[in-house]
């Protein structure tokens, strides 16, 4: 099982309940799991798969995440 999994899995059974403060904004696991597959989507169209190294550089923030789950 991997991070994907288990956040795929948190979306189906707990969607509602917030997985990611951080200031004033809030996401549901099921936001998060639809923000991250979306990310995941348009990283492979861009030709990124599996293995392949992605450099990040984000603040701190739900976005980080997303990119983090999403790769």
């Amino acid at each position: 099982m991997n991070i994907g999994s288990l956040l795929s899995k948190a979306s189906r059974l707990q969607g509602n309940r917030l997985a990611i403060q951080h200031g004033e904004q809030q996401l549901t696991y099921a936001e998060l799991n639809q923000r991250v597959g979306q990310l995941a989507r348009a990283l492979q169209s861009l030709g990124v798969c599996p293995g392949d190294r992605v450099v990040l550089v984000q603040r701190n923030g739900p976005a980080l995440f997303e990119t983090l789950f999403a790769c």
